[in-house]
Protein backbone atom coordinates (compact mmCIF):
# COMPACT_ATOMS: atom_id res chain seq x y z
CA UNK A 1 0.00 0.00 0.00
CA UNK A 2 2.77 2.16 0.50
CA UNK A 3 4.94 1.31 -2.90
CA UNK A 4 4.83 4.53 -4.89
CA UNK A 5 4.31 6.95 -1.60
CA UNK A 6 7.79 6.68 0.16
CA UNK A 7 11.04 5.90 -1.05
CA UNK A 8 11.60 1.70 -1.52
CA UNK A 9 14.66 1.86 0.49
CA UNK A 10 12.85 2.77 3.45
CA UNK A 11 9.93 0.50 2.99
CA UNK A 12 12.65 -2.13 2.78
CA UNK A 13 13.84 -0.95 6.08
CA UNK A 14 10.46 -1.17 7.58
CA UNK A 15 9.86 -4.41 6.42
CA UNK A 16 13.19 -5.85 8.08
CA UNK A 17 13.24 -3.96 11.64
CA UNK A 18 10.30 -5.43 13.37
CA UNK A 19 11.11 -3.42 16.51
CA UNK A 20 9.52 -0.61 15.14
CA UNK A 21 5.62 -0.56 14.17
CA UNK A 22 4.78 2.11 12.01
CA UNK A 23 1.74 4.46 13.24
CA UNK A 24 -0.59 5.65 10.34
CA UNK A 25 -3.03 6.80 13.43
CA UNK A 26 -4.19 10.38 12.33
CA UNK A 27 -2.02 13.00 13.79
CA UNK A 28 -1.70 16.83 13.33
CA UNK A 29 2.31 17.68 12.60
CA UNK A 30 4.10 20.47 10.97
CA UNK A 31 5.06 19.73 7.51
CA UNK A 32 5.81 21.28 4.02
CA UNK A 33 3.63 20.64 1.02
CA UNK A 34 4.22 20.64 -2.24
CA UNK A 35 1.92 21.10 -5.65
CA UNK A 36 3.48 20.80 -8.95
CA UNK A 37 1.48 21.68 -11.98
CA UNK A 38 2.17 21.42 -15.78
CA UNK A 39 0.77 24.45 -17.40
CA UNK A 40 -1.46 24.20 -20.55
CA UNK A 41 -1.06 20.59 -20.41
CA UNK A 42 -5.08 20.13 -21.18
CA UNK A 43 -4.39 21.71 -24.61
CA UNK A 44 -1.39 19.25 -24.80
CA UNK A 45 -4.04 16.34 -24.33
CA UNK A 46 -6.19 17.90 -27.11
CA UNK A 47 -3.49 17.50 -29.90
CA UNK A 48 -2.48 14.32 -28.65
CA UNK A 49 -4.36 10.54 -28.76
CA UNK A 50 -5.10 9.16 -24.96
CA UNK A 51 -2.18 6.89 -25.40
CA UNK A 52 0.63 9.26 -25.92
CA UNK A 53 -0.93 11.92 -23.26
CA UNK A 54 -0.96 8.73 -20.72
CA UNK A 55 2.42 8.01 -21.48
CA UNK A 56 4.30 11.39 -21.39
CA UNK A 57 2.15 11.71 -17.97
CA UNK A 58 3.12 8.25 -16.74
CA UNK A 59 7.21 9.58 -17.79
CA UNK A 60 7.08 12.92 -16.20
CA UNK A 61 5.28 11.46 -12.87
CA UNK A 62 7.51 9.08 -12.17
CA UNK A 63 10.99 10.96 -12.86
CA UNK A 64 9.29 13.66 -10.42
CA UNK A 65 8.37 10.75 -7.67
CA UNK A 66 12.01 9.52 -7.85
CA UNK A 67 12.57 13.03 -7.44
CA UNK A 68 10.68 14.16 -4.41
CA UNK A 69 11.76 10.45 -3.36
CA UNK A 70 15.61 11.52 -3.30
CA UNK A 71 14.77 14.63 -0.80
CA UNK A 72 13.56 12.96 1.84
CA UNK A 73 9.42 13.42 0.44
CA UNK A 74 6.33 11.18 0.12
CA UNK A 75 3.93 11.66 -2.28
CA UNK A 76 0.65 11.61 -2.13
CA UNK A 77 -1.49 11.49 -4.86
CA UNK A 78 -1.06 12.51 -9.00
CA UNK A 79 -3.59 15.34 -9.30
CA UNK A 80 -4.59 14.80 -13.57
CA UNK A 81 -1.41 16.66 -14.53
CA UNK A 82 -0.49 17.38 -11.26
CA UNK A 83 1.37 16.04 -8.26
CA UNK A 84 0.83 16.62 -4.43
CA UNK A 85 3.84 15.72 -1.97
CA UNK A 86 5.01 16.60 1.64
CA UNK A 87 7.85 16.75 3.56
CA UNK A 88 8.73 16.15 7.16
CA UNK A 89 6.14 13.54 8.49
CA UNK A 90 6.70 11.16 11.06
CA UNK A 91 5.19 8.01 10.59
CA UNK A 92 7.38 6.25 13.34
CA UNK A 93 7.54 6.64 16.76
CA UNK A 94 11.02 6.08 17.03
CA UNK A 95 11.72 8.09 13.76
CA UNK A 96 14.24 11.11 14.17
CA UNK A 97 12.03 14.45 13.81
CA UNK A 98 13.25 16.23 10.66
CA UNK A 99 13.29 19.79 10.91
CA UNK A 100 14.41 20.57 7.37
CA UNK A 101 11.89 19.79 5.55
CA UNK A 102 11.00 23.23 4.32
CA UNK A 103 14.76 23.22 3.16
CA UNK A 104 13.76 19.94 1.80
CA UNK A 105 10.98 21.20 -0.93
CA UNK A 106 12.64 23.95 -1.73
CA UNK A 107 15.69 22.17 -2.80
CA UNK A 108 13.80 19.56 -4.37
CA UNK A 109 11.38 22.35 -5.97
CA UNK A 110 15.14 23.64 -7.56
CA UNK A 111 15.91 20.13 -8.95
CA UNK A 112 12.43 19.37 -10.42
CA UNK A 113 12.25 22.89 -12.03
CA UNK A 114 16.21 22.72 -13.44
CA UNK A 115 16.04 19.32 -15.05
CA UNK A 116 12.06 20.08 -16.48
CA UNK A 117 13.35 23.21 -18.42
CA UNK A 118 16.32 20.74 -19.49
CA UNK A 119 13.84 18.81 -20.72
CA UNK A 120 11.57 20.64 -22.44
CA UNK A 121 14.76 22.79 -23.81
CA UNK A 122 15.33 19.59 -25.51
CA UNK A 123 11.84 18.82 -26.29
CA UNK A 124 11.25 21.92 -28.25
CA UNK A 125 14.15 21.03 -30.78
CA UNK A 126 12.37 18.30 -31.59
CA UNK A 127 8.83 19.46 -31.65
CA UNK A 128 8.11 23.14 -30.38
CA UNK A 129 5.99 22.07 -27.84
CA UNK A 130 6.83 23.42 -24.02
CA UNK A 131 4.79 22.49 -20.85
CA UNK A 132 6.61 24.32 -17.79
CA UNK A 133 5.70 23.45 -14.03
CA UNK A 134 4.57 25.76 -11.49
CA UNK A 135 5.45 24.66 -7.80
CA UNK A 136 3.50 25.65 -4.97
CA UNK A 137 5.15 25.18 -1.30
CA UNK A 138 3.43 26.30 1.91
CA UNK A 139 4.52 24.77 5.32
CA UNK A 140 1.93 24.28 8.05
CA UNK A 141 0.29 22.20 10.67
CA UNK A 142 -2.05 20.00 9.57
CA UNK A 143 -4.13 16.63 10.46
CA UNK A 144 -2.31 13.47 8.46
CA UNK A 145 -3.19 10.11 8.51
CA UNK A 146 -4.73 6.51 7.34
CA UNK A 147 -7.80 7.07 7.13
CA UNK A 148 -8.50 4.00 5.11
CA UNK A 149 -10.05 1.82 8.07
CA UNK A 150 -9.06 -1.70 8.05
CA UNK A 151 -9.17 -2.86 4.56
CA UNK A 152 -7.04 -0.42 3.31
CA UNK A 153 -4.13 2.39 3.11
CA UNK A 154 -5.65 5.92 2.36
CA UNK A 155 -3.59 8.48 3.69
CA UNK A 156 -5.23 12.16 3.97
CA UNK A 157 -4.07 15.75 5.00
CA UNK A 158 -6.66 18.51 6.33
CA UNK A 159 -5.45 21.58 7.02
CA UNK A 160 -5.86 25.41 5.77
CA UNK A 161 -2.16 25.18 4.70
CA UNK A 162 -3.44 22.58 2.19
CA UNK A 163 -5.21 25.18 0.52
CA UNK A 164 -2.53 27.84 0.27
CA UNK A 165 -0.16 25.53 -0.76
CA UNK A 166 -2.17 25.06 -3.97
CA UNK A 167 -3.17 28.99 -3.59
CA UNK A 168 0.67 29.76 -4.15
CA UNK A 169 0.73 26.94 -7.04
CA UNK A 170 -1.66 28.27 -8.95
CA UNK A 171 -0.39 32.01 -8.89
CA UNK A 172 3.43 31.39 -9.59
CA UNK A 173 4.55 32.32 -12.73
CA UNK A 174 5.85 28.70 -15.20
CA UNK A 175 9.26 27.53 -14.33
CA UNK A 176 9.31 29.67 -11.38
CA UNK A 177 8.57 28.60 -7.19
CA UNK A 178 6.55 30.19 -4.71
CA UNK A 179 6.39 29.61 -1.06
CA UNK A 180 4.88 31.24 1.57
CA UNK A 181 6.07 33.32 5.25
CA UNK A 182 5.66 29.83 7.05
CA UNK A 183 8.15 28.15 4.80
CA UNK A 184 10.37 31.05 5.05
CA UNK A 185 10.53 31.18 8.47
CA UNK A 186 11.60 27.46 8.99
CA UNK A 187 13.70 28.02 6.14
CA UNK A 188 17.57 26.81 7.11
CA UNK A 189 19.43 27.51 3.88
CA UNK A 190 17.12 29.72 1.55
CA UNK A 191 15.96 33.01 2.99
CA UNK A 192 15.33 37.15 1.55
CA UNK A 193 18.87 37.81 1.48
CA UNK A 194 19.12 35.40 -1.94
CA UNK A 195 19.47 37.27 -4.77
CA UNK A 196 17.14 34.67 -6.47
CA UNK A 197 14.27 35.33 -4.02
CA UNK A 198 11.92 37.73 -4.92
CA UNK A 199 9.29 39.10 -2.18
CA UNK A 200 5.43 39.20 -3.38
CA UNK A 201 2.14 39.53 -2.52
CA UNK A 202 -0.51 37.59 -3.66
CA UNK A 203 -4.26 37.92 -2.49
CA UNK A 204 -5.94 34.83 -1.21
CA UNK A 205 -9.41 33.43 -1.16
CA UNK A 206 -11.43 34.56 2.31
CA UNK A 207 -8.55 36.46 3.79
CA UNK A 208 -8.44 40.32 3.53
CA UNK A 209 -4.83 40.38 3.84
CA UNK A 210 -2.27 39.41 1.00
CA UNK A 211 0.22 36.68 1.43
CA UNK A 212 4.38 37.66 1.13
Amino acid sequence: ALEGMIAQDKIDTLLKDTTEVPNFEVSEQVITLMFVDIVDFSKFAEEKSPKAVFSALRELMAELSDLVHSYGGIVDKSLGDGLLCYFGYQYGPNQDKVNSHADQAISCAIEIQRRHLKRCLEGHAETDIIHPLRIGINSAGVFIGDLGGKQRVDFTIIGHGVNYAQRFEAACDPFKIMYGPTTKDLCLSYHRSKDSVVERQIPIKNRRETFA
